[in-house]
């Protein structure tokens, strides 16, 4: 008869911790949602506290992917593989989700909706959004950076129109455009109708009803 001791086995456990920040004011978050996904399954998860701190005790040390989740913040991920017995420390600084740009453009003249319009968002010098109006006239740029932006509207036959913008966290900041049809020109020659040959120095005036609107004198070759 023997008397034996069986061996322990301890099971192999690990914790992952950290706090998550917002990127632009450095304050705690709560309410994020942390899950630790292996073989595109959740493993498990945790919640941030109202100091942004979370907790994930007993998990099995492995390689784990933690992804971040909170209306009003972008998605996070990053890889992790906490080692048995020890503590993990994983903090996340969230990105704000951008605000909105939107509106229509319009013709200034006939107050109807212009289709095919191109919309470009400037923050600062660099492009960073272009889009077209819809057949309603109607455009969105959405995702954008809380920031002071540029908006240009741009048409076939219309004049450009530069508008300013301000763009705040989860709102929509409203831009309308009413573009003005390009400046149209008028030329000729003026001749002498008996001899057919060229006047030069005519003045040629153009009226808008009763308005006068441009003029222009002739050249050596009788055009204006």
């Amino acid at each position: 008869f023997c008397s034996c001791v069986m061996p322990q086995y301890l099971e192999a456990t690990a914790t992952i911790t950290g706090t998550i920040t917002d990127s632009l004011t450095g304050l705690p978050i709560s309410g994020v949602l942390v899950e630790a996904i292996r073989g595109n399954q959740v493993r498990y998860s945790a919640t941030t506290a109202s100091n942004g701190s979370y907790t994930m005790s007993g998990i099995e040390p492995s390689n784990y992917t933690l992804v971040t989740s909170r209306t009003g913040y972008q998605t996070q991920s990053v890889g992790v593989k906490p080692k048995n017995n020890q503590t993990t420390t994983v903090n996340f600084a969230l990105v704000p989700t951008g605000g909105t740009i939107s509106g229509t453009v319009t013709s200034a003249a006939t107050t109807l909706p212009i289709s095919g319009a191109t919309i470009l968002v400037f923050e600062g010098l660099t492009i960073i959004a272009t889009t077209t109006t819809n057949g309603s006239g109607f455009y969105s740029v959405s995702n954008l950076p809380p920031d002071n932006f540029t908006v240009v509207a741009l048409a076939t036959g219309f004049q450009r129109q530069f508008k300013g913008a301000i763009v705040e966290v989860g709102l929509t900041t409203t831009v309308n455009f009413a573009l003005t049809t390009l400046p149209g020109t008028i030329s000729g020659k003026v001749t002498d109708s008996l001899t057919t040959n060229p006047i030069v120095g005519a003045v040629v005036e153009v009226y808008d009803g009763s308005v006068l609107i441009g003029f222009s004198d002739t050249d050596g070759s009788g055009n204006y």
